[in-house]
């Protein structure tokens, strides 16, 4: 299985076998999220907190 930017978003696409799985997605680029679902289970993916509160 392989990781491919899919677009200048930072999206990606998860590929096998030349196929297309899933693609990830950025839910709100500005809060640095992204999400995907595959096989049932939920994935998602957030930028590290460089200002810890």
């Amino acid at each position: 299985m392989k990781i491919v930017s899919s677009s200048g978003k930072g999206n990606f696409k998860l590929i096998e076998q030349n196929r297309e799985i899933r693609e990830l997605v950025y839910t709100n680029w500005f809060s640095e999220k992204a999400k995907m679902l595959l096989n049932g289970n939920k994935f998602e993916i957030k930028g590290k907190d460089t200002h810890p509160q």
